[in-house]
Formats: structure tokens, sequence, C-alpha cells
């Protein structure tokens, strides 16, 4: 128990009032890994623990995503455009007060469309009948890598290393299929930024080579992702020049 009390204290901050508190605002979690592509969601635990109902008022207050991500407050069920930071338990937004004993459904929504990274939320959570009751959480998504391993022995879908690696300019790229699907195969650095698209299209079941020339870039550690219409996975290619 003192160990979860203080690792809370690392993401959550009370601004205490004279009057008792009101209300619970904390994630379940405050730190998502996902594969690139995916939907980090942080739910929350939201409740009202007096005896009154209570209007809560939920500002993002930082924002702060690799290029291309969003993030989105749901609420009561739904979720909010990404240009949206705030939502209240009131009609404006489709809500009520909070009722006594009642826990209501709050989540925030971590989109990564493109580029691997880490990414940075703040929600604070507000008491609108007494406005010293504050309390804020503090959220990270990260992209990871997927090792092809994690999927081919299940689905029979295989990316193979590049060769020869390390390589000078130019490297060849094999993969297998075990259905026809649209693919892209992207090219990031070593930062996860994306810096070209190796191939793209539709292919057939089987297996399939690409070559590539990587002329026009400088020497250095790449990732190179293989996307379907039901799998994504990165492997790791060193270009020396």
């Amino acid at each position: 128990m003192k160990n979860t009390i203080l690792a809370f204290s690392l993401f959550l901050f009370l601004t205490f009032s004279a009057d008792a508190q009101t209300f619970q605002f904390y994630p379940i979690h405050t730190v998502v890994n996902d594969t690139l592509g995916s939907e980090m969601i942080f739910d929350f635990e939201l409740k009202n623990i007096s005896t009154v109902p209570q209007t809560v008022y939920i500002l993002r207050t930082r924002d702060q995503l690799p290029t291309d991500w969003t993030s989105s407050l749901c609420f009561d069920e739904g979720c909010f455009a990404p240009f949206v930071d705030s939502v209240a338990t009131t009609q404006d937004y489709g809500s009520s007060p909070i009722l006594p004993g009642e826990s209501r459904d709050f989540s925030v929504h971590v989109f990564s469309y493109a580029n691997f990274g880490t990414g940075y939320v703040t929600v604070k959570a507000v008491n609108m009948n007494n406005p010293n009751e504050v309390y804020e959480a503090e959220l990270t998504a990260a992209s990871v890598l997927v090792s092809v391993e994690d999927e081919s022995n299940i689905s029979g879908f295989s990316l193979d290393q590049n060769y020869p690696n390390p390589f000078n300019p130019s490297t060849t790229i094999s993969f297998s299929l075990p259905f026809s699907s649209n693919i892209s195969l992207l090219l990031y650095d070593a930062n996860g930024k994306e810096v070209g698209v190796i191939k793209e299209g539709y292919y057939a079941s089987g297996s399939h080579s690409v070559t590539t020339d990587m002329n026009h870039l400088s020497s250095g550690v790449y990732f190179y992702t293989l996307k379907t219409d039901k799998f994504t996975v990165t492997k790791k290619m060193i270009l020396e020049k």
C-alpha cells in the first residue's frame, strides 16, 4: 500500500481546500505502450464520493505529441474531436451532474497514426462548485517496435532481416504473406521519423522481395516497417557508407 501511494504521488497532484473531498479522479494506468498505429487508452476512475450531486470540469492542459498523433477526451461513452480541450458534467456536453455514489466513464485516447515516439498528455479535473478542489494526472503514451517473432509463429506472416546488413547503398528485404493484402513498406530513422516509402501496393499471398537504394541517406541506424491489413512489424537495418 505504501509503494502504491508513493507511485501515485508522482503523477497525481491534489490542491486541498478547507472542505472535504467530494469526488475521485485518477487514471487506472499512467503509462501505456503499444505498436505504431494503435489507439492507446487511459481509463479513469471518476466517482462522486459526497452526499450531493457534483459538477466536474475536466481540462486538457498539455497535449505534447509526436507529429501526426492526436488525443481525444472521451466522456459518457462518447469521444470529442481532438481540438476539444475540455468537457464537463453539464448539458452543454450532453452530460449531467454526477449523483452521490455514482461513477462516470472518462478516458483519454491517444492515436499514434505515424512516426514512432512518446507523447505526453495532462488532464485536470475541477469541482465547479469549489474551484480549489483540483486533481491533475500526467499520462505517457509511447509507440514501440514489434519483433517479427511476436506475430509470425502464429500467423505465417514473416518479415526477414534485410540482406546484406550492414549495407551500402542498396539492400533487399523479403517478406511472406499468408493471404493477399495491401502493404506498405516504410522507412524510419533512428528517431522514429518516417523518411521514405520503400514499397506499397496490393500483394498476393506468398513470398516477396524488394530491393531498395538508400544512397540519398546518411550512414546510421534505420527501421523498416511492414504494414498490412492485419499486421505491423518492424526490424532494424544499418547503412554504412
